[in-house]
């Protein structure tokens, strides 16, 4: 899983960049970007509040 994620996570990166660039500019491309960014976190700890309560000394 994690060499999944770091082999394809930069290549769909640049891809998600340049589409929304092309479509929006380089500016609102990266606003965007962002806020997909956040808002997957965000729902990624409403998701898993395991995370959240996770104590290694228990």
């Amino acid at each position: 899983m994690e060499m999944i994620s770091w082999s394809s996570g930069p290549l769909l990166g640049n891809a998600r960049a340049g589409f929304g660039a092309s479509l929006f500019g380089l500016g609102p491309s990266i606003v965007i970007g962002g806020a997909i960014v956040v808002a997957g976190c965000a729902a990624l700890a409403a998701a898993l509040p395991r995370f959240w309560n996770y104590d290694s000394r228990d």
